[in-house]
């Protein structure tokens, strides 16, 4: 006989078997004097309800539980499948072979199809080639598995920043940042990017308020020298004025970061001059001028 149905079958004689004991007991206090008074009716029909038609709520409610355990468990073994793959894809990644690290990724998919690290991974390759519509395209993905997702909405503010025209936009750039600092209050990179974004819709008070604290803490190491110059932007910006000193301190950062000649490429580019004063810009170009051998 089936296990399931034995049970079953027991929980029915037990049943019948209190609710015949229920009633004989009422039954015999009908006929005893005075004693009527102490049955509610209300009573003896949740104590019959509940006798009658709990055994079989609690195995329905067992066999939902059963199933919804079972379903995480089931979860839970795909994503540990799809681990491996998604490692060996960050190596891959890390070592600069590409077309390696997305089959990786791939792989890693197939055997848990939500596994959204994974899609993570594959957006990231599509920013490295500069595909940057497919990058958002992956990174929407992700945000369908898991809605309240802050590295994407960090990825996706960089992106707004970085991408070139027509993806750049400040304001999606800004909204994004917005986002995923309402999840993690405290994510450097998205300070960062709210404020870049800030400085490039030329709202240069909220962006020096941003900055300004940033920079008076010790920052992350890949995001010191960036927020340092996006404050100095703004500085330059709302006419309180750069130095040679305050260059110098922004170009120390970015020694630290192995991105000395990096920054000033960046000093340097005409296209950026516009984000600074006229005034500004002559101590830039000097200070550049006495370290052109970073750029050479």
């Amino acid at each position: 006989m089936n296990k399931r149905l034995s049970w079953d079958i027991f929980f029915k004689i037990i049943c019948g078997l209190l609710a015949i004991l229920l009633l004989i007991s009422i039954i015999i206090k009908l006929f005893e004097p005075n004693r009527l008074a102490d049955i509610k009716l209300e009573t003896v029909l949740i104590i019959l309800a509940v006798v009658i038609v709990l055994p079989y709520i609690t195995n329905l409610e067992a066999f939902g539980v059963k199933m919804e355990i079972k379903k995480k468990i089931d979860d839970i073994s795909s994503k540990i499948n799809a681990l491996p793959d998604y490692i060996l894809g960050k190596e891959y990644h890390s070592e600069g072979d590409l077309t390696l690290a997305e089959r990786a990724y791939r792989t890693s998919l197939e055997k848990c199809n939500d596994f959204w690290p994974a899609i993570i991974g594959i957006a990231s390759i599509c920013i490295d080639k500069e595909d940057y519509e497919k990058a958002i395209m992956e990174y929407n993905r992700v945000l369908e598995i898991d809605p309240n997702n802050p590295y994407v909405f960090n990825d996706l503010a960089a992106i707004y920043l970085d991408a070139p025209s027509p993806i750049t936009d400040a304001r999606k750039a800004l909204e994004m940042a917005n986002k995923s600092l309402e999840l993690v209050p405290s994510m450097a990179s998205s300070l960062y990017y709210k404020g870049e974004a800030l400085n490039k819709l030329s709202l240069y008070d909220e962006a020096y308020s941003l900055l300004k604290g940033m920079v008076s803490k010790d920052l992350p190491k890949g995001h010191a020298h960036w927020t340092m110059c996006e404050f100095m932007i703004a500085t330059s910006q709302l006419g309180k004025g750069i130095s040679e000193e305050s260059l110098k301190k922004l170009l120390f950062l970015a020694e630290n970061n192995g991105e000395g000649k990096r920054l000033l490429e960046y000093l340097a580019n005409t296209e950026e001059k516009e984000r600074w004063k006229e005034k500004d810009l002559n101590i830039i170009n000097k200070f550049i001028k006495d370290h052109k051998t970073f750029i050479n």
